[in-house]
């Protein structure tokens, strides 16, 4: 499964890792700040991930 880039219009598989920071939001819960980046652009996409959401790898 690929996705494109909302800027440069390429196909990508996997986004680069610019930023992961765990911070309390505004509501008390406690998330991963999440930034990533297009290999082929550079275009910067961000998110926040809540915690409890994770899932532990084995």
């Amino acid at each position: 499964m690929s996705l494109s880039c909302k800027s440069c219009k390429k196909e990508v598989n996997e986004l680069d890792l610019e930023q992961a920071n765990i911070m309390q939001g505004h509501d008390g819960v406690w998330c991963v700040d999440l930034v990533l980046k297009c290999p082929h652009c550079g275009q910067l996409y961000n998110t926040f991930v809540p915690t409890g959401d994770l899932e532990a790898l084995e």
